[in-house]
C-alpha cells in the first residue's frame, strides 16, 4: 500500500530550528522594544513612548489591553503569557467569532472584521520575515537525524518480532510547514514519491504561504458562512487551497488506494481539522502511527496528539481501530543516550567516595504518564509532581525507565511484591543517606544547609519550599493549622522547580511540595518504607532535612511523590 507522511512544526524543532509561534513572538517583542516606530505601530499613539515601554512579559501586559492598537497581537501574547504556548489560528478564530457577535450589536463596537484581518495580515507578514531569517541562518548547518532517516525508509520498522516484513509502494510527504527541511532527506525520497508542501513555501510566488484557520467543523462556522460577507472568509484555508494544486494532489493520493499515515511532529489540532478529517476517515486509510516527541526528561506528547486526533474523528470506533497504540508507536527522535539523559536531569554527588546521581526534580505527572500510561494524581498538571503513588508504584516506574535504557531492573518480584536487589544497577529510589546528603548540598553555591534544603533560616523557608504556610492562595499562619483552613486556602502542590528562590538551587523541592519515598525500610521490622522532605499540607517541622516519616509501601496519598537516583 501507499504511505502518507504528515510533517508538522515538531519536525523543524527536532532539527534545531526555532520556528514555533512562541519563538517568533519572543523575537518580535525584542524588536518592538528596541524599535520606536514599530512600537508606535503596535501601541496606541496616545501613549508617551519615550516614558513608557510596555514589558511584554510581565503581568501588567495582560491588564493593559487598552494600551494596544493591535488587538490581535495582544490576544496572542496574552495566551502565550498564560499558557507558555499558543495556537495562533485558534486565537484568530476566536477573534473572528467576537467580530461576528459585535457586528450584530447596535451600535456595533469599533473593532471590526476588517480591523482583525488587517492585524492578522501584519502578523503573517512579520512571521514570514522571521521564518525566512531563521531558515537562512540555520539551513546550511542542519544535519539529518538517524531515526528520521529510518522512518522515512520504505521498509516498515518492526515493532514486534512477530511482525511481517512489508514495504510501501509510494510515499506522499505532506509538509504543513512553510519551510522545506524535508529536502535534507532527498536521498531517502525515491523517484515515484511525491512531496506536497500543502501550505506553501517561503519566498515562492508559485506556491504562496497559506495562513489562517481550517476548521469548518467548528460550532460557529455555518453562521459565519451565512453572513454573506467575504471578509469573514479571507483566511479560510480550504478557500485558499484553490490558489495551488496542492490539495488536489493530496486528494488524488487519498483516492489512489489504501494507505498508512505517519505523523511526524504535527499536533493535529483543530486549525487543520477539516482536512485531517478527510484524510483520517476515508475508507482507504488503514492505519495511523504517531511518531511522538520524546522530551529530555523522558516525558512525551503521545497522549496530547492522540487527544487532538480523537476530536477529528466523528466515528470513535474507527479512531480506536486505526490509530496505533503507544506500544505500536515510536518517538520521532528517541532519547537513547543515557549520559545525555543524566546530564539534563540529574546532579552527580560524591559522598566520601560513594558516587551517585539524584534527579534535579520530583518525577512529574507528564513523566509518570509517559512511562506508566496513567496519572493517579489528585492535583492535575503536567509539570506538577506526580502524587498518590505507593512505594511499589515508584519502584515499577524505575524498572520501566531502566528497560528503556537497557539497564537491569533494580526491583524484583518476591511473593508477588517488588523488593530491591542491590546488586542491580538500574534506576531506583534514593537511599535515605543519599537523600539527606543531596538535601544538605542542594544549593548552586555549594553552601551546606543542615536545617532545611536550601536555607538554615526558618524565616526564609517560604522562599525555598511549598508547605502549609505558603502553598495556598495566600500565606497563612501555620500555628493555626487545620484541615478546614487548608481547604479554604486551596493549599496544593506546585510545579516542580518553581520555588521563589529556585535560581539558587541545583536540586529542587527537597523540602516541601510532596513527601518523597526513599528506598530504605524504616526499621528492622521491615514493614514500612522511609519518606523524607515534608509536603504541601504539612508544617515547617516536616520540611527539616532531619525529619523522617514512614508508611507501608502500598500506601497512596496526594501528599506523597518521589524522585530518582542511580549509582554511578
Amino acid at each position: 500500500m501507499n504511505r502518507i507522511i504528515l510533517i508538522g512544526n515538531g519536525f523543524d524543532l527536532a532539527h534545531g530550528l526555532k520556528t514555533s509561534y512562541a519563538d517568533f513572538i519572543d523575537d518580535f517583542c525584542g524588536q518592538v522594544k528596541s524599535d520606536e516606530d514599530e512600537y508606535k505601530d503596535m501601541c496606541n499613539t496616545v501613549m508617551d513612548v519615550a516614558k513608557s515601554k510596555i514589558n511584554f512579559d510581565d503581568k501588567a501586559f495582560i491588564e493593559n489591553e487598552n494600551n494596544f492598537k493591535n488587538k490581535f497581537f495582544y490576544a496572542v501574547k496574552k495566551d502565550l503569557n498564560v499558557q507558555n504556548w499558543v495556537d495562533v489560528e485558534k486565537v484568530y478564530y476566536k477573534q473572528l467569532v467576537k467580530c461576528m457577535e459585535n457586528a450584530s450589536k447596535n451600535p456595533a463596537p469599533g473593532y471590526s472584521i476588517k480591523d482583525l484581518n488587517r492585524e492578522f495580515g501584519f502578523f503573517e507578514k512579520k512571521l514570514e520575515e522571521y521564518l525566512l531569517g531563521e531558515v537562512l541562518i540555520k539551513d546550511r548547518t542542519l544535519n539529518t537525524i538517524k531515526s528520521i532517516e529510518t522512518h522515512l525508509g520504505k521498509d516498515i520498522p518492526k515493532v514486534k518480532e512477530t511482525d511481517k516484513d512489508e514495504k510501501y509502494n509510494k510515499t506522499y510527504i505532506v509538509n504543513f510547514n512553510y519551510t522545506s527541511t524535508d529536502k535534507k532527506y532527498a536521498n531517502k525520497i525515491e523517484q515515484e514519491d511525491i512531496i506536497i508542501r500543502l501550505h506553501g513555501e517561503l519566498k515562492n510566488p508559485k506556491n504562496p504561504v497559506i495562513f489562517g484557520y481550517g476548521d469548518e467543523l467548528a460550532k460557529n462556522y455555518k453562521e459565519i458562512e451565512e453572513l454573506d460577507n467575504n471578509d469573514y472568509l479571507e483566511y479560510v484555508k480550504s478557500i485558499k487551497y484553490s490558489l495551488t494544486n496542492n490539495y488536489c494532489d493530496l486528494y488524488s493520493a487519498i483516492k489512489e488506494g489504501e494507505y498508512h499515515i505517519y505523523i511526524f511532529g504535527l499536533s493535529c489540532g483543530n486549525s487543520d481539522r477539516t482536512l485531517l478529517n478527510e484524510l483520517f476517515e476515508d475508507e482507504n486509510c488503514k492505519r495511523i502511527r504517531i511518531f511522538y516527541w520524546q522530551k529530555p526528561d523522558m516525558s512525551d506528547d503521545f497522549l496530547e496528539v492522540y487527544k487532538n486526533i480523537s476530536r477529528i474523528f466523528k466515528e470513535k470506533g474507527r479512531l480506536r481501530n486505526i490509530v496505533a497504540t503507544k506500544p505500536n508507536s515510536k518517538p520521532l527522535v528517541p532519547v537513547e543516550n543515557i549520559q545525555t539523559f543524566l546530564e539534563e536531569n540529574f546532579v552527580e554527588f560524591d559522598d566520601n567516595g560513594h558516587k551517585f546521581w539524584i534527579s534535579k526534580f520530583l518525577v512529574t505527572q507528564a513523566q509518570y504518564e509517559s512511562i506508566m500510561g496513567n496519572n493517579p494524581s489528585y492535583f492535575k498538571g503536567e509539570k506538577l509532581p506526580v502524587e498518590n503513588v505507593s512505594w511499589y508504584d515508584a519502584a515499577e516506574f524505575c524498572n520501566r525507565l531502566s528497560k528503556q535504557f537497557k539497564k537491569e531492573n533494580r526491583y524484583i518480584e518476591k511473593d508477588r511484591k517488588l523488593e530491591e536487589d542491590t546488586s542491580k544497577k538500574g534506576f531506583r529510589l534514593p537511599a535515605e543517606i543519599e537523600w539527606v546528603f543531596a538535601a544538605k548540598h542542594c544549593r548552586i553555591d555549594d553552601t551546606e544547609t543542615t536545617e532545611f534544603a536550601g536555607t538554615n533560616n526558618r524565616g526564609e523557608l517560604k522562599n525555598y519550599a511549598w508547605y502549609y504556610e505558603n502553598s495556598g492562595d495566600k500565606e497563612i499562619n501555620e500555628a493555626k493549622w487545620s484541615i478546614d483552613s487548608m481547604n479554604k486556602n486551596n493549599c496544593r502542590t506546585h510545579e516542580v522547580g518553581t520555588e521563589k528562590k529556585a535560581a539558587e538551587l541545583k536540586i529542587h523541592d527537597m523540602s516541601g511540595n510532596v513527601w518523597e519515598w526513599c528506598e530504605d525500610w524504616y526499621d528492622d521490622k521491615n514493614r514500612n518504607r522511609v519518606l523524607r522532605g515534608g509536603g504541601w499540607g504539612g508544617n515547617a517541622e516536616d520540611c527539616r532535612v532531619s525529619s523522617r516519616f514512614n508508611l507501608t509501601p502500598d500506601y497512596r496519598n496526594d501528599f506523597i511523590g518521589f524522585r530518582l537516583a542511580l549509582s554511578l
